[in-house]
């Protein structure tokens, strides 16, 4: 059974619209109904993007680097007040497309942030230390850019090598954390400089050095940043006083500075542990 066309809006974010100069009374149906296609298609495919969620970034300097974006099916770009599809076969970019010009992050360890828009009617790419809005869609503030994805840079501005697939992010060498701690209470750990503003889940491995002393030897792993969540425990049994070592790794929730949290149950005979970050998750 067919429904008859409505003479007002029938989308939430649709409204019904005067109708156009010459255009007879009798059509204002038919024209809310285009007016409702329109408005309904163009709130969907809002930052709609399609693509292989393929990532990664390998450099030796702030202005020596390359970040390669695996091939887009489709993604809708806004400019100039218009909605424009676009696909992108894949490829790569450098500090040519650092927002601002001047071809170099810069000597600090920060957090870059990659994203594509409409550039004069062809798809293009941007590198910005702003982060995306709250969705991960859009640059914040801007709705011209679309999110791609992320990479961490060293003290020096370096970015640490890493490849990404759909927002699981795997630094090609594990970055240190954390050196010799002996905290027998949940101490925190920042990850400040490895993730980005908004992850709440890195992956994070512990070594437990286990020391000499004559007794089991336990390290943990927090999630939150608080002692009350054991994401992971990790056992050095007591083999004559050997100082050997023991590893784990483990996904854990990070608290809202980007923080983990560790201890040990004792750092008798010189028993510590080194902690580091592997990547995170979107």
């Amino acid at each position: 059974m067919t429904s008859p066309l409505p003479a007002t809006a029938q989308i939430d974010a649709s409204y019904t619209p005067p109708l156009p100069d010459g255009l007879a009374a009798g059509s204002r149906r038919i024209f809310q109904a285009h007016v409702d296609a329109r408005e309904f298609t163009a709130n969907a495919l809002f930052a709609h993007l399609l693509w292989s969620g393929e990532f990664g970034v390998v450099g030796s300097a702030p202005n020596n680097f390359t970040v390669t974006l695996g091939t887009i099916a489709e993604v809708v770009l806004y400019a100039a007040s218009t909605y424009k599809p676009f696909s992108y076969a894949g490829g790569t970019i450098n500090q040519t497309k650092i927002e601002g010009g001047g071809g170099t992050l810069g000597v600090a360890a920060d957090v870059w942030y990659v994203y594509a828009y409409n550039n004069a009617g062809s798809v293009d790419f941007e590198i910005s230390q702003t982060a995306p809005n709250a969705a991960r869609t859009i640059k914040n503030g801007d709705a011209t850019r679309r999110y791609l994805g992320a990479f961490p840079t060293n003290g020096s501005g370096v970015p640490i090598a890493l490849h990404a697939v759909r927002g699981r992010y795997v630094f090609r060498q594990a970055q240190t954390v954390l050196s010799g701690g002996t905290s027998t209470t949940a101490a925190t750990v920042s990850l400040t400089n490895y993730v980005p503003t908004y992850a709440t889940i890195a992956t994070v491995e512990l070594k437990l050095n286990r020391g000499t002393d004559a007794s089991n030897r336990a390290a943990y792993l927090y999630g939150a940043a608080s002692g009350s969540y054991a994401t992971m425990q990790i056992d050095a049994t007591n083999l004559s006083a050997a100082n050997y070592v023991v590893r784990g790794r483990a996904d854990v929730e990070l608290d809202g500075s980007q923080n983990f949290a560790y201890s040990i149950d004792s750092s008798a005979g010189s028993a510590s542990v080194d902690g580091f970050a592997c990547g995170w998750l979107e």
